[in-house]
């Protein structure tokens, strides 16, 4: 990617760069312009909300079905507005300008911009691996100002003879470094059960190969045949996969010149005026969640967020960071806008008192984007068994908390009401009424998802192409809802199956 505005990396103006062809279309947004608008359907009444999530940074698909619909008093996202898709200023600049403003909810992909932007080495080298990944790693150094350079040094000395699955066309050696590097900062968080675990020389061998072609001429006969088990295309026996899950989560320590490269880039992160303008424009307020209630003349007492509500096995409200529901998703608001306003104050004078005084807030933060009791992620990841192995050994697959594995899931009346009950309490909706609303699980077809007897509505609908490239709209009326297909912008009911509202 070639700079032709003559703005130099990592300034404020760098920040704002914004492509040319979607200039006088965001003008008409934020005027409130639309052109060859679509009538509604009569059955929605008057509209309330128009709701989307997971835009992953496909914006023409998102910016035309906005222009094909007549502006509506609110607009919800909910989260996940970056990765994967190829346009990433542009996706939180769409949002910024739109008129009325969009209320910007946080997504787990969003989280990870905002910890890498804190400066959490392993939220940054994640962020790093996942641009990489999609090769759209030049918008960091060419927009954002952020070398890369300490990781390419590292990566081409150590990681030449990379062994594993990598999808960057542009060095599978630098995302095979980000990726090592990534696993070990997380092995404390991701394998609890390991902290206190050491690898002995034999562990450290067979680890090595996973990651490193010729270091399988280093092992023993019987550290070979270890290796061939957890690299063979048959499903590990347990003892296997428990062997695996220690030698990743068993080595926490960096070599003196793998800290130098995680301190580089959580520090250029850290300092990169434009990334904070980023940011900013792309927390909005920092909400994770919000309300939309039948006293305000909606069909539903909907709770909108990104992914869900913590719950436990047996249906009752579930902790995170000592909290449960609505005092849970407060305080992770507190958090992030707190640790907004401790990185502004860095940004705008180089002191760092905030960002100190905010350790501990900053390092809960961490485990937003992807821990597995996080409200907005709540699955159990698999970056090193997608990495080192192969996908017949049945590690890939990431585990579900019971809000998907069960509640989503349910027929049961008595399961579904003590759902609605625990979480309508909680945030003050009528259980009997109450429909969550929210993304984070993509549907490739392109359709809504109605699950847990009529309670649970998933919005993601696939916009990114990675995810089937279709998309759609959740618009809300006074009298229905009803579902805007991004693709060929058809409207079709959204049918809830109220089998149990109201029992």
């Amino acid at each position: 990617m070639v700079r032709t505005n003559g703005v130099a990396p990592g300034t404020e103006k760098a920040a704002m760069t914004l492509p040319k062809k979607y200039r006088e279309r965001f003008i008409n947004l934020h005027r409130g312009v639309r052109t060859n608008t679509l009538p509604l359907p009569r059955s929605l009444g008057q509209p309330l909300a128009l709701v989307a999530t997971d835009a992953h940074g496909e914006v023409n698909r998102y910016l035309t079905g906005l222009e094909r619909l007549p502006v509506f008093p609110l607009g919800i996202d909910l989260g996940d507005k970056l990765d994967r898709g190829p346009e990433p200023l542009a996706a939180n600049h769409m949002l910024e300008v739109a008129n009325p403003p969009v209320h910007r909810l946080v997504g787990n992909h969003d989280a990870m911009w905002v910890g890498a932007g804190l400066g959490i080495p392993r939220l940054a080298i994640e962020l790093v691996r996942w641009l990489m990944r999609y090769n759209e790693q030049d918008f960091l150094v060419n927009e954002m100002g952020i070398s890369l350079q300490p990781l390419q040094d590292f990566a081409e000395k150590c990681f030449a003879d990379a062994r594993g699955h990598y999808k960057a066309k542009i060095s599978k050696p630098m995302e095979a470094a980000a990726t090592y590097l990534r696993i070990t900062a997380e092995a404390a968080y991701r394998f609890p059960e390991h902290r206190g675990t050491e690898l002995d020389q034999s562990d450290l061998r067979v680890r090595r190969a996973l990651f490193h072609n010729t270091a399988l001429a280093d092992l023993t006969a019987g550290e070979k045949d270890t290796f061939d088990r957890l690299t063979g295309k048959a499903k590990l026996e347990e003892r296997d996969a428990s062997y695996f899950y220690r030698l990743m989560g068993g080595l926490k320590e960096f070599t003196e010149e793998e800290q130098a490269v995680m301190d580089h880039i959580a520090d250029a992160f850290r300092r990169s005026h434009a990334f904070f303008q980023l940011i900013e424009c792309m927390v909005g307020r920092g909400d994770i969640y919000t309300t939309l209630r039948m006293s305000e003349g909606a069909p539903f007492d909907m709770l909108l967020t990104h992914a869900g509500v913590p719950i436990t096995a047996e249906g009752h409200l579930a902790e995170f960071n000592g909290k449960k529901g609505k005092e849970a998703f407060a305080e992770i608001e507190n958090d992030i806008r707190k640790a907004i306003i401790a990185w502004r104050w860095f940004i705008e004078t180089g002191d760092s008192a905030l960002l100190e005084a905010d350790a501990e807030v900053i390092d809960r933060l961490g485990e937003l984007a992807w821990g597995e009791d996080s409200p907005i992620y709540m699955r159990r990841m698999q970056t090193a068994a997608r990495a080192v192995l192969e996908e017949e050994t049945g590690l890939y697959k990431e585990p579900e908390g019971p809000f998907f594995s069960q509640w989503t899931k349910s027929e049961d009346p008595q399961f579904i009401h003590r759902v609605c009950r625990e979480i309508g309490s909680s945030f003050g909706l009528d259980p009997r009424r109450l429909l969550i609303v929210h993304g984070h699980k993509p549907n490739e077809q392109g359709k809504f998802v109605v699950r847990a007897g009529g309670h649970d509505l998933n919005i993601d609908a696939g916009t990114a192409e990675s995810y089937g490239g279709n998309g759609a709209f959740l618009l809300v009326g006074t009298n229905a809802l009803s579902q805007f297909a991004l693709n060929d912008h058809s409207f079709s009911p959204v049918e809830l199956n109220l089998e149990y509202f109201g029992q």
